[in-house]
C-alpha cells in the first residue's frame, strides 16, 4: 500500500504542476485535461459552471493569464482501477479578482498511459483576501476541570482493500449457495433413484402375478403302464 501511496503522489504532483501552468499561460487550453464524459462544477459564489467550455471562458475574463496561479499544498491517493484522487489548495494573485480556492480531481486511467480527469470540484473561499491580525487572547482563568481524553484516531480504510474484500466476500457466498444447490440437486436425483428403482419392482410384481395368473394348470401325473384298474378287479 506504501507504494500505491507514493506512486499517487508522484502522479498528483505531476499533474498539478502541469495543470496550473497551463490554466496560467493558457486557459483556452484547458479541456485537453479532461475526459469526453468528466463531471465539474466549479463554484464562484453563486455562480456554478459545469462545463470545460464555460470554465475556459469564466477564466479568461478574470484575466487570469495576466496573474499567477500558486498551490500551497495538494494532497492525493490511488482510487480503485488505477485512479488517482488529488485536492489542492492555492490562490490566484495579480489578476481581475485575486481570489483563494480549493480544487479537488478525480483521474482515472486510459491505456496505455494516460490519465485525464473524470471529476472536477472546484470552490472558490474568498475573493479578497485581507491580512486581519486575530485578536488578542484572554488570560486562561484558573480551573480544576480535568480534560477528557482525546479519542484514538480510526485508522485510515483503504478503498482499494475494501474493494477486494467485498469482491472476497461476495465470491465466498456465491461459492456457499453454489454447492448448497449441487447437495439440493443430487438428493433429487437420489429420491429420483429410488421412486424408479420402486416402480420397477413394482412392476416386476406386476408381470410375475399376471404371469401366474396366466400359466394352463399342471397335468396329472401317468398312471404307470400294467396297473389294472379298479375296474378291472371288480369285472375283470
Amino acid at each position: 500500500m506504501g507504494d500505491a501511496i507514493n506512486e499517487a503522489r508522484a502522479l498528483g504532483q505531476k499533474f498539478v504542476e502541469k495543470y496550473y501552468s497551463t490554466m496560467a499561460r493558457s486557459p483556452k487550453s484547458l479541456h485537453g485535461f479532461y475526459a469526453a464524459e468528466a463531471q465539474l462544477l466549479w463554484v464562484f459564489g453563486d455562480e456554478e459552471l459545469t462545463n470545460v467550455t464555460d470554465v475556459q471562458t469564466r477564466l479568461i475574463d478574470l484575466g487570469i493569464e495576466s496573474g499567477t496561479i500558486s498551490f500551497e499544498s495538494f494532497d492525493s491517493i490511488p482510487s480503485p482501477n488505477l485512479g488517482v484522487v488529488i485536492m489542492t489548495a492555492g490562490a490566484i494573485s495579480g489578476a481581475v479578482r485575486p481570489m483563494r480556492f480549493v480544487q479537488t480531481f478525480l483521474l482515472t486511467f486510459h491505456p496505455p498511459h494516460t490519465y485525464y480527469v473524470a471529476g472536477d470540484i472546484f470552490r472558490v473561499l474568498n475573493e479578497a483576501p485581507a491580512a486581519v491580525p486575530p485578536p488578542p487572547s484572554p488570560a486562561p482563568a484558573p480551573t480544576s476541570i480535568t480534560q477528557a481524553p482525546t479519542p484514538p484516531r480510526s485508522p485510515v480504510t483503504n478503498p482499494v482493500a475494501v474493494e477486494h474484500a467485498q469482491h472476497a466476500e461476495k465470491l465466498h457466498e456465491e461459492q456457499a449457495r453454489l454447492h448448497a444447490l449441487q447437495q439440493q440437486q443430487q438428493q433429487q436425483q437420489q429420491q429420483q433413484q429410488q421412486q424408479q428403482q420402486q416402480q420397477q419392482q413394482h412392476q416386476q410384481q406386476q408381470h410375475q402375478a399376471q404371469a401366474q395368473a396366466q400359466a394352463p394348470p399342471a397335468p396329472s401325473p401317468p398312471k404307470p403302464a400294467g396297473t389294472p384298474s379298479w375296474a378291472s378287479k371288480l369285472f375283470g
